[in-house]
């Protein structure tokens, strides 16, 4: 069984909870147009992504 992804675990990548909640969702918009897959598997993915630095941001 997978460990669950943590919020603490999403909010050491990406500090600002408002920014992590835009990138993710706009990753997941981005996935469910060209995937064919389960929702809940897809944010999954997301959350994956952004845990393992796939997914990064910079303040500009």
């Amino acid at each position: 069984m997978k460990k669950k992804i943590t919020y603490d675990e999403l909010i050491q990548e990406i500090p600002n909870k408002y920014i992590l909640t835009i990138i993710t969702g706009e990753r997941l918009r981005n996935l469910m147009v060209h995937e064919k897959k389960n929702e809940h598997i897809l944010v999954t993915q997301v959350l994956e992504e952004v845990k393992n630095g796939t997914i990064t941001y910079e303040d500009e």
